[in-house]
């Protein structure tokens, strides 16, 4: 499939530039006034290559001009949380979506990533580096990888640093252009050794600080006590209570894996063929069911191979829960949690192995396909 989706980080080189030029060039006037419309048009009289355009527009057109989008069907901008990154935001956004623009983009987003800050060193690491991972994660899982090329020219260090790690981890060309360059480059591959196994065995802990950015030391402390994880977590103490957080790099680890999990799944799962029984209720899982759970259970019964049967073990008439698949590391099995907002059921999923990295894969297969997806 061609690439035609450009993601691209953003910085401020546009107004550095603006600002050098003589007060009265019309560039520098529509900036002053806050002037968008004025201001894109006049960028639009321009060689998109003149350095006055900023480091997004000439590594765009360098992008464009190699040829390595066939088509120009989507643009992400991703920008920075101030309001500087909000208003060149607005003038890319306008400019690729002009009319009188050769190289204009049936469709262009710009998204402001939370966190992404550079007067806030905190907020920048634990949340806006992390948003940064997961906004283009969401752009990949929705669009798919081969459609995509990464601009990680534009913003701060860090931002296009990370950015271009995280195509790398993803499989995605990061190109890239130095400030003296005519040109972008594509970036070369980096060894990322992360290992998928550890993912597996701490796939909860890792997409439960995925989804609440922050958890009780307690309700993760299998995860902290892993010494090959310390790069990927960092414990705080709020109120006198010690919490657990991924880090940036630990984002990335998790939404890797991800990736690749499903690329790799069949593999892992494929050899476990049993022979199927038909899921069993008791009669006291009839008493008061949660609505929808009988046609769920038989649903992923028939979807899933490696399942070779599904059992009821508790229900209860008034608890409601959130639904998941979950490991219980006590027995070596995977429990099915099911609740319609009210009512909630269990159930064993019988899985014939007793490897817990097989386990773990299926678990996170039945997670992903019908909870995360």
């Amino acid at each position: 499939m061609s690439r035609d989706i450009l993601i691209c980080t953003v910085g401020t080189s546009l107004f550095s530039n603006i600002e050098r030029l003589d007060d009265k060039e019309p560039l520098k006037v529509y900036e002053k006034k806050g002037n968008i419309t004025g201001l894109v048009k006049e960028l639009l009289k321009r060689n998109p290559r003149d350095r006055v355009c900023g480091a997004e527009i000439n590594s765009i057109t360098s992008i464009i001009e190699k040829g390595k989008l066939s088509e120009r069907n989507e643009l992400h901008f991703l920008i920075s949380h101030t309001d500087e990154g909000w208003e060149i935001g607005e003038i890319l956004k306008h400019y690729y979506q002009d009319s009188q623009n050769p190289y204009k983009f049936e469709r262009v987003v710009a998204t402001v990533i939370e966190g992404l800050k550079d007067y806030d060193v905190k907020k920048f690491k634990t949340e806006g580096l992390k948003n940064l991972v997961k906004e283009i994660a969401k752009i990949v899982r929705e669009k798919g990888t081969e459609r995509i090329v990464i601009n990680a020219t534009g913003g701060y260090k860090a931002q296009t640093s990370f950015a271009g790690l995280i195509g790398q981890a993803l499989e995605i060309p990061v190109m890239y252009m130095f400030e003296k360059f005519e040109d972008i480059i594509e970036l070369p591959p980096q060894p990322i050794s992360f290992n998928f196994d550890l993912w597996l065995l701490h796939y909860e802990s890792l997409d439960n600080l995925s989804k609440k950015n922050i958890a009780p030391y307690e309700e993760v402390k299998r995860l902290t006590a892993d010494e090959r994880l310390k790069t990927l977590i960092e414990v705080e103490t709020i109120n006198e209570e010690k919490h657990v957080a991924l880090t940036p790099v630990g984002q990335l680890f998790h939404e890797m894996f991800l990736y690749r999990f499903k690329k790799e799944k069949n593999h892992l799962l494929g050899d476990i063929q049993p022979v199927k029984e038909e899921p069993a209720f008791s009669k006291h899982f009839y008493h008061n069911p949660p609505f929808g759970a009988e046609t769920f259970v038989k649903r992923i019964w028939k979807d899933k191979k490696y399942i070779k049967t599904i059992r009821d073990f508790y229900t209860h008439p008034d608890l409601p829960e959130r639904s998941r698949f979950e490991f219980d590391p006590k027995h070596n099995k995977i429990v099915l949690i099911f609740s319609d907002g009210r009512r909630t059921a269990k159930f064993n999923v019988e899985i014939p192995s007793q490897n817990e990295v097989t386990l773990k894969a299926a678990l996170v297969d039945l997670n992903e396909t019908y909870f995360n997806g």
